[in-house]
């Protein structure tokens, strides 16, 4: 298991994606699949989007964390074509993002534990 940061995907930048800090990442990951190494990757977006920031500024904290996850597929999407243009396989990467289903998610009632 492998979580990387959305800060590490920055680089040398005040915020984003730094594509030399992505190609970095993906060759070492590369280099670990070569050595026979699963790897499961975690994303995180941080880099792009803080859910409890933006929810400290008024917005909902839900609707906060639904641009987190984006945020996060933003950076997925960019380590996934890294690591293509590498030549890496990655034969279980799924892309996970529904457009609808963030709304949908928002919609259904929540229950609080006790």
């Amino acid at each position: 298991m492998l979580k990387i940061s959305g800060e590490s995907l920055k680089g040398d930048t005040p915020f984003g994606i730094d594509t030399t800090a992505v190609t970095y990442l993906a060759s070492q990951i590369g280099e670990a699949a070569k050595l026979g190494v699963e790897i499961a990757v975690v994303m995180g977006g941080g880099n792009i989007w803080r859910g409890e920031a933006a929810e400290s500024r008024g917005m909902d904290r839900a609707t906060a964390d639904y641009a987190g996850m984006l945020a996060t597929m933003i950076n997925a999407l960019a380590l996934q074509d890294s690591l293509e243009q590498l030549g890496v396989d990655f034969p279980n990467a799924e892309r996970a993002a529904d457009a609808g289903h963030c709304r949908t998610l928002h919609k259904t009632p929540r229950h609080s534990a006790p």
